[in-house]
């Protein structure tokens, strides 16, 4: 998956409902080798296959509810490339 500066609203939504759809390949698919996860209780882990290692044994999150969103545009122009 790519993440494109005319639709990142749209894509990390995306990314969000396929992630408590119990499926993280959309955001394993955008992961820097760099990345951080913060995850609940605290945990903070590094990289992306350490970030994969958390998921080897199935999904623990809480629940998450995003009931349409409102995407607001912001006063100042930033570039991305």
């Amino acid at each position: 998956m790519e993440i494109k500066k005319e639709t990142v609203c749209e894509d990390t939504l995306h990314i969000i409902k396929e992630y408590y759809h119990l499926n993280p390949q959309p955001l394993f698919s955008i992961l820097a080798e760099d990345c951080v996860w913060l995850s609940i209780g605290n945990l903070t882990v590094s990289s992306v296959a350490a970030i994969k290692a958390q998921f080897k044994d199935g999904f623990l999150m809480p629940s998450f509810d995003i009931e349409d969103p409102i995407f607001l545009k912001s006063r100042r122009t930033v570039r991305i490339t």
